[in-house]
């Protein structure tokens, strides 16, 4: 459990993960105008999208360096 908390690179994907959650739920303010609506709507999407990239990119890098082996004994466990 200690090797979970004192490795930087689980806090990483951590945040990716949660900026990916927001970036997939958030919905602007109505009342907006539709221009604005819209590339508010459409720039959190991409910014999920982007994120889901770094994340997906980060974790296979880590996990082919055996940087994240609990992560990935986890992950091995569940299939």
């Amino acid at each position: 459990m200690k090797a979970l908390i004192t490795n930087y690179r689980y806090w990483v994907l951590t945040a990716l993960a949660f900026i990916i959650i927001i970036g997939l739920v958030a919905i602007p303010q109505d009342g907006t105008d539709s221009l604005v609506y819209y590339a508010m709507l459409f720039g959190t999407k991409l910014v999920a999208l982007i994120a889901l990239f770094i994340y997906v990119f980060l974790y296979l890098h880590w996990e082919d360096e055996g940087k994240i082996p609990e992560l990935t004994s986890i992950i091995n466990e569940e299939e």
